[in-house]
């Protein structure tokens, strides 16, 4: 069984989230979110990060950075008291 929450990987290579995303067991549900995607395809990302529909998620170091990012997950995993 999974545990509840998100397990956040930063990783500054691209190609080396998309070989650790490609090696993890099928039933551990994972994406990445870097500065190369399109809107379309991180507004998919997100709206599933909120679902709970992924239990880790590849992130670059910059998109970690973002205050777009900081916001999505503060209320959900509460970034600061950790």
């Amino acid at each position: 069984a999974l545990m509840h929450g998100i397990c956040i990987v930063v990783s500054p290579l691209i190609s080396l989230m998309q070989d650790q995303l490609r090696q993890l067991p099928p039933k551990i549900p994972a994406a990445t979110l870097s500065g190369s995607m399109t809107t379309a395809q991180m507004a998919l990302i997100v709206d599933d990060i909120l679902r709970g529909r992924y239990k880790v998620l590849f992130v670059s170091p910059e998109r970690l950075a973002s205050a777009a990012f900081r916001r999505l997950v503060r209320p959900k995993f509460n970034m600061e008291s950790r």
